[in-house]
């Protein structure tokens, strides 16, 4: 639940460990926005066990939308197309159309007609986080600080052997003692209205060997439409 929430709204969550004698008493929760992103070099961080692997999906770059049948006003078929800029048009000559078609289908009612650019803004946006990286690191490790600075929910540019990945925080989980964390960042088929919030995240300071610099992520792929 709380990975979809992070996902949908753009927020992180904050634990925090209540311990009383010794003995751990509960979990405090806190659910933060996000309004910036990490960046990480897997070279640099002496990451465990490392694995990538990349989702071969392609992108929908093409919506269409059909009236509903019991439609009273709005009668009429729109069309929105991707373009490598990522931004969305309904001209289908532009000269930056993708090549290769990859399309979806919707109805609308006439109550959904003055939404449907959000809605195929949403559809066709642009991302790489079609991917599933994991890796262990100890618990004191000196740049990446579980629960300081990285929780579940932080938007990550993660670099490895000269690609870039644009992800997300979505799982932090330990077993038999608390010296190692295994993490794991983006999935598999995530839904494109999920990843929205993602594009629109910046990078403001600096810690250690994780690099942050102002502005959005960068070198978004989009896949080939």
């Amino acid at each position: 639940m709380i990975e979809l929430i992070s996902k949908s709204y753009g927020v992180s969550v904050k634990e925090e460990i209540k311990i009383e004698h010794g003995l751990i008493k509960g979990i405090v929760l806190r659910i933060v926005n996000v309004e910036s992103g990490l960046k990480l070099k897997a070279e640099q961080l002496s990451l465990m066990d490392l694995i990538v692997n990349e989702s071969s999906e392609s992108i929908i770059n093409k919506v269409i939308f059909y009236p509903k049948e019991d439609n009273l006003t709005y009668k009429s078929t729109v069309i929105y197309y991707l373009l490598t800029d990522g931004t969305v048009t309904t001209d289908k000559s532009s000269p930056l159309r993708y090549a290769d078609v990859e399309r979806s289908v919707r109805q609308y009612s006439d109550n959904e007609y003055s939404n449907l650019l959000a809605k195929a803004e949403s559809e066709l946006s642009v991302s790489k986080t079609n991917h599933q990286i994991t890796f262990t690191i100890p618990t004191n490790h000196t740049i990446i600080r579980v629960f300081e600075n990285f929780n579940i929910g932080d938007f990550i540019e993660f670099r490895y052997k000269d690609k870039i990945y644009d992800s997300i925080v979505t799982a932090l989980s330990f077993s038999n003692t608390l010296k190692a964390c295994f993490v794991t960042l983006g999935e598999y088929r995530i839904k494109l209205t999920e990843k929205i919030q993602i594009l629109s995240k910046s990078v403001n300071s600096k810690i250690g060997n994780i690099q942050i610099t102002k502005g959005g992520f960068s070198d978004l792929d989009g896949g080939e439409y």
